[in-house]
C-alpha cells in the first residue's frame, strides 16, 4: 500500500513534532513539495495513519481539514486547478 501524505503541518510548533516524529522514523520528509518553501512528510505504515487521525476528536478534525484547505488554496495561487480534488476533499471534511 502506498503512504500518503501527512497533511502539511503548520507552524513553528508543528513543524517541531514532525522533525521529533520523523527522528523516531515515525513519518518520513518528503523529497520534494508541490509547495514552495513546505516541509512534506509521509507516515512509515498507513495503519499508522489511520490510528493518528481516529484519535483526534471528530470536531478538531473538521477545523484541521478546514485549515489545511484554506493553506491549500493560498498556497496553490494561479495552480489551484492542480490541488482542485485534494482542496475539496478537505473543504468536504470541514
Amino acid at each position: 500500500m502506498p503512504l500518503r501524505p501527512v497533511a502539511h503541518l503548520h507552524q513553528h510548533l508543528s513543524r517541531a513534532r514532525a522533525i521529533g516524529l520523523a527522528r523516531r522514523e515515525l513519518v518520513y520528509t518528503r523529497g520534494s513539495s508541490s509547495f514552495s518553501g513546505a516541509h512534506e512528510y509521509i507516515f512509515k505504515h498507513h495503519v499508522l495513519q489511520e490510528i493518528t487521525y481516529e484519535t483526534v476528536l471528530k470536531e478538531k478534525r473538521k477545523i484541521y481539514h478546514g485549515q489545511v484547505a484554506a493553506w491549500l488554496v493560498a498556497q496553490s495561487g494561479e495552480r489551484a486547478e492542480e490541488h482542485a480534488a485534494l482542496i475539496a476533499e478537505h473543504y468536504e471534511k470541514a
